[in-house]
């Protein structure tokens, strides 16, 4: 698949993943053309990035400071998540990280 289309996908268990509360109900849909047919169901980019924060590798990290800089997350809304997940410190401290120098975003529905 991703040299076909140069995406990389890789499915998660839901024993590894690390998501806030209510990550179901903002689940996205995504089915066009290019899927023939098919439904996939992908996570909302802020719990996302939630589950790549919390895991805290190095590739996360590169992954969350591309998401964060095309713009598409708050640190509000991913702070709020945070409250809302079973995170220590640290993991606050990673998104506040990402977004230093950038004028504050505004909150999304959590």
């Amino acid at each position: 698949m991703h040299e076909a289309f140069s995406v990389y996908g890789q499915g998660v268990g839901l024993a590894t993943a690390r998501l806030p509360a209510g990550w179901r109900d903002r689940l996205i849909e995504v089915r066009g053309e290019n899927t023939c047919g098919v439904s996939g169901l992908c996570l909302e980019p802020h719990d996302l990035l939630i589950a790549k924060y919390r895991a805290g590798r190095g590739k996360d990290a590169v992954c969350c400071k591309a998401v964060v800089a095309a713009g598409p997350v708050s640190a509000g809304a991913l702070l709020d998540r945070l409250a809302a997940t079973p995170a220590g410190p640290e993991d606050a401290a990673r998104v506040r990280r990402d977004f230093r120098g950038r004028r504050p975003a505004g909150r999304t529905r959590t």
